[in-house]
């Protein structure tokens, strides 16, 4: 039966190895489950190696990774996705933020601007909409259409950086979005909206 302290042990060895993608891995397969953690370890580091590597390493340490719950610690009594959740964001958010922030002065423009629109709509409002109903929204705000080849491309690259997770519903905000936001606002562009009412004789 797994400790909480040997799964924290795990996360210092992955620091100390300079393994982050196995941390990330781990974190991702808690929060999206193992087809999506590929997906977006596939996007983000070019491989999805890193999962079943990070699992295998879980799987020594006592844990049943083959279960759905993946059950819990025998010091702490903690669900073992909860510990993993929690040591991520304790030990390993700093890295990852400050990761995402050199990746994202490379964006491309369109890539830019999605995350200005998600970041002026929230997560709320971006999990009910649709794809296309955001393309309209990028149409209206910048004035100029974009196919859906480049939009997905965009997107991407989003998910390539660390900003969004590759979901079943196509993409996701991770919890620790506004931290994030910190580091990117600087990257956005600035929108000035202005409305002009036709002159009445």
């Amino acid at each position: 039966m797994v400790r909480a302290v040997d799964i924290e042990g795990l996360f210092k060895k992955y620091l100390e190895d300079r393994r982050f993608e196995c941390a990330d891995a781990l974190y991702l397969a808690v929060k999206l489950g193992r087809k999506r953690a590929a997906d977006t370890l596939a996007l983000r580091y070019k491989m999805a190696g890193p999962l079943t590597s990070a699992l295998e390493d879980l799987r020594q340490l006592g844990v049943n990774v083959d279960s759905w719950d993946w059950g819990v610690t025998e010091d702490t009594k903690e669900h073992v996705k909860d510990v993993i959740t929690r040591t991520f964001e304790r030990m390993c958010l700093d890295e990852f933020i400050e990761e995402v922030g050199k990746k994202a002065k490379d964006l491309s423009p369109l890539a830019k601007e999605i995350l200005f629109l998600i970041s002026r709509l929230g997560e709320e409002v971006f999990r009910r909409l649709y794809i296309s109903e955001l393309l309209k929204l990028h149409e209206l705000i910048f004035q100029r259409r974009v196919n859906e080849k480049s939009w997905r491309r965009a997107f991407e690259e989003l998910v390539a950086a660390g900003i969004l997770q590759s979901t079943e519903r196509d993409y996701a905000i991770p919890t620790f979005f506004d931290i994030l936001l910190l580091r990117l606002e600087r990257f956005l562009p600035k929108i000035e909206v202005r409305v002009e009412w036709p002159k009445t004789e």
